[in-house]
């Protein structure tokens, strides 16, 4: 199995459903609004998730062990995360593309909490507010949007970050020459 074409219809991808698809590559979820308890855990082949629209609720592990997950874009309304749960990025620590969208994506405590993670493009999209992540020295590119209010990632003494963007009408936030 190395690819899954989900139908529109369907809004849940219940518990373990495609745990350990080793030959899984790509998975794009456009109206599922709940991803169950490991249902993608171990999916070694998997490189690139995308979920758009309607997600509310990511289960504890449902990405857990996807050594080589590289790019997570989550797009919608955003999702409820609870921080008594198992992270749903468990041990996915080579993630180096991250795009969020509004609603806090990955502003929840424990979705991607290790420094180890190789981040290296980090763009928060326009409706999001609040982004609490942690970076570590490989990010080379961030960029913030108008709506940026509260940015929690370090990402100070940080030799590899090159560019910085920050929207013209961010009134919090702004940088110049490489400083945010």
């Amino acid at each position: 199995l190395r690819s899954v074409e989900i139908p529109d219809t369907v809004e849940e991808i219940s518990k373990e459903a495609f745990s350990y698809c080793v030959g899984l590559e790509k998975i794009v979820l456009k109206n599922v609004k709940e991803i169950g308890e490991a249902a993608f855990e171990g999916c070694t082949g998997l490189e690139s998730i995308e979920i758009l629209g309607k997600i509310q609720t990511l289960g504890p592990w449902c990405f857990r062990r996807c050594a080589n997950l590289h790019n997570v874009r989550i797009e919608g309304v955003g999702f409820n995360y609870d921080t008594q749960r198992p992270a749903p990025f468990f041990d996915c620590s080579n993630i180096v593309s991250v795009v969020v969208s509004p609603k806090d994506a990955f502003g929840y405590p424990g979705v991607m909490p290790h420094s180890d993670m190789k981040i290296q493009d980090l763009e928060v999209v326009e409706g999001v507010t609040n982004v609490t992540l942690v970076c570590g020295p490989g990010l080379k590119r961030l960029v913030l949007p108008a709506t940026m209010e509260a940015f929690s990632a370090p990402v100070y003494n940080n030799p590899n970050l090159g560019e910085i963007i920050v929207s013209a009408e961010n009134p919090r936030f702004a940088a110049k020459d490489g400083i945010l």
